[in-house]
């Protein structure tokens, strides 16, 4: 599966780039390309290229909701590295030193669009019968947390690696939010170069490939009272 990238410019003239057509939430992934003047006159600026989460949409689990209820998905947390929105890459021994490309950047903290993924990744699943984000007291059947633990572009001996690492945790509004399921996964995709264009298209196919993951592991931890 492979996804393209069209750079546009927030100016009125669009850089120069490959067309393409794309869909939002579980679209392809959508590069945004944005001109930064330097603050101190010392030159002509790099421009600086934005990025967000899209990728093609998967097949849903179910043709039809599964679990009459309403899921309300909170707002992602993660170490800090993943709250702020440079690309980071890792190298070295056991991937231990960690950089980042200041001139390559996701469009909003990617705590923010993982949320945003998981809610129209699960809505086109055919678990629940709705999927919201959770904001303050949101009505909701269910809970489900989530946690980044990796986004990184990996530079092995061996090639180059998109890795996403997400966990999960489902709680039950009824029963005090109790805990009652959690996941956890860790992917990766080969890339083709150490090029953060084709670093950012992985690592949004990558982004679908593990939420898809945990989703199928969703509806095993619900009660059979609770499904179809």
């Amino acid at each position: 599966m492979t996804a393209k990238s069209i750079p546009i410019s927030t100016d009125r003239h669009p850089a120069a780039g490959p067309a393409g057509r794309w869909a939002f939430g579980l679209g392809l992934l959508g590069l945004f390309s944005a001109m930064i003047a330097a603050g101190a006159g010392c030159g002509k600026a790099l421009p600086t290229h934005y990025y967000d989460i899209r990728y093609p949409a998967a097949s849903p689990l179910f043709s039809t909701p599964k679990v009459k209820a309403t899921l309300a998905v909170a707002p992602f947390t993660a170490p800090f590295s993943y709250r702020q929105n440079r690309l980071l890459y890792r190298e070295g021994p056991q991937e231990a030193k960690v950089g980042f490309y200041e001139d390559r950047r996701w469009i909003s903290a990617p705590t923010e669009l993982l949320t945003l993924a998981a809610v129209q990744h699960l809505r086109q699943s055919g678990i629940f019968d709705k999927v919201v984000p959770q904001q303050g007291d949101t009505p909701a059947d269910f809970i489900l947390r989530g946690k980044i633990t990796a986004l990184d572009e990996l530079d092995k001996p061996d090639g180059y690696y998109a890795q996403v690492g997400l966990e999960l945790e489902l709680y039950r509004s009824a029963d005090a939010r109790k805990l009652i399921w959690t996941g956890a996964v860790q992917h990766q995709r080969k890339t083709t170069a150490r090029d953060p264009d084709v670093i950012a298209n992985e690592l949004a196919l990558a982004v679908g490939e593990a939420l898809q993951m945990l989703a199928s592991k969703i509806l095993p931890a619900l009660e059979p009272a609770t499904t179809r």
